[in-house]
């Protein structure tokens, strides 16, 4: 009886001795449950497609990084042309073209071809251009993502078009593209495009702003002449000369904001613009071209240092500009800001107009080539 005792307390202290070990022992590690993947596919979107669409063996944890592939399998379609994915087999969802990068979500993420019809787009090189309207818009019109390029004459007359939203993949606007779409309204440009050609938003009398952003860096002829009701720009700090016409008759205009980029005003740039009552020119600015703000409404103006050539009815018919201020270099001996002979520059002009000149210059403008014409008008500042 003792000895089964004694084996029963034994027991019991090596149970207490082994449940202490435990205690005092670091804790296990318990494996962690794999969390699930997903992978990317996708679609020709069409029976009637050529090639194959890309591969992607990837496992991808929700929240990762996918970079899209672009068409590495040269899908073809007869009588279209493939220019972008869509989250949506209709093409209603967001747009994407290779290259783009979006986060994996907890299911699979299905990507469908974007073809369209080559009797509306061209296509050539790595260029999509979009040519005409594929209906006669009305409203809004969304370019397909995918698009590079808006072509020539491609939204001209389309009265009813009110607003067009342009994606990051368009790089330039050609000319007349939105010429005469009179119920324009809203444009918002995106920093993907360069180049604005000549009229591309002539006669789009409904325009009240426009969006320039920095990646622009050439705004070609008569881009926005005729826009009645454009009220205020902001010129790209990327543009080194404001070419011909591009503001002209655009009555409403009255804020305008030039960089210093700016080395040209060109031939009527701002004829027209009755309504632009004041304009800073930056000392960047080095040629006031022929009729550059003829039958404007500037009150005053200011001539930077640099200038060194105004053009004939630079500032013709300006009604109400009563003061031009000349500054030159205060130690100049000679006139440095040339005018044609007869130019007009100043005709028409308020009858109190003084062009005030600094610097000890004044006299020798009274009396040369262009300037003395206004010999009456021209006073020391």
């Amino acid at each position: 009886m003792k000895k089964f005792r004694l084996v029963i307390v034994s027991i019991i202290v090596v149970a207490m001795f082994l449940g202490c070990q435990q205690a005092n022992s670091p804790a296990v590690a318990i494996p962690a449950v794999p969390s699930a993947t997903y992978k990317v596919v996708y679609y020709a979107n069409t029976i009637d497609a050529t090639g194959t669409v890309p591969s992607d063996s990837t496992a991808y944890l929700p929240d990762s990084s996918v970079t899209l592939s672009g068409n590495t399998g040269n899908l073809s379609r007869s009588g279209y042309i493939f220019a972008s994915w869509n989250r949506m087999a209709d093409g209603s969802g967001s747009g994407y073209v290779g290259g783009a990068t979006l986060a994996q979500e907890s299911s699979d993420l299905k990507l469908y071809a974007v073809w369209l019809p080559n009797s509306s787009y061209t296509s050539y090189g790595n260029t999509i251009e979009i040519k005409n309207c594929p209906t006669p818009p009305s409203g809004t019109f969304t370019i397909p993502v995918g698009v590079t390029g808006i072509g020539k004459m491609a939204f001209m007359d389309c009265a009813n078009l009110t607003a067009v939203v342009i994606p990051s993949s368009v790089t330039f606007i050609a000319s007349s593209a939105f010429k005469n779409c009179v119920g324009l309204k809203t444009v918002t440009i995106p920093s993907s495009v360069s180049i604005i050609g000549e009229n591309a938003f002539s006669g789009c009398t409904a325009l009240t702003d426009v969006v320039i952003p920095s990646s622009v860096t050439c705004i070609n002829r008569g881009a926005f002449q005729n826009c009645g009701s454009l009220t205020a720009v902001t010129i790209p700090s990327g543009l080194s000369y404001l070419d011909d016409n591009v503001f002209t008759n655009c009555s409403a205009l009255n804020s305008v904001t030039i960089p210093s980029s700016v080395t040209i005003i060109g031939k009527e740039v701002f004829k027209g613009c009755s309504a632009l009552n004041s304009i800073a020119l930056p000392t960047s600015v080095y040629s006031i071209q022929d009729g550059a703000f003829s039958g404007s409404g500037l009150t005053s103006v200011t001539i930077p240092t640099g200038v060194t050539s105004i053009g004939s009815k630079a500032f013709n018919s300006c009604a109400n500009l009563a003061s031009v201020s000349l500054m030159l270099p205060t130690t100049t001996l000679h006139f440095y800001t040339v005018l044609p002979t007869d130019s007009q520059a100043f005709d028409g002009c308020s009858s109190s107009l003084k062009i005030h000149v600094n610097g000890t210059s004044w006299p020798t403008y009274r009396s040369a080539v262009g300037w003395s014409a206004y010999a009456t008008k021209v006073v020391f500042l």
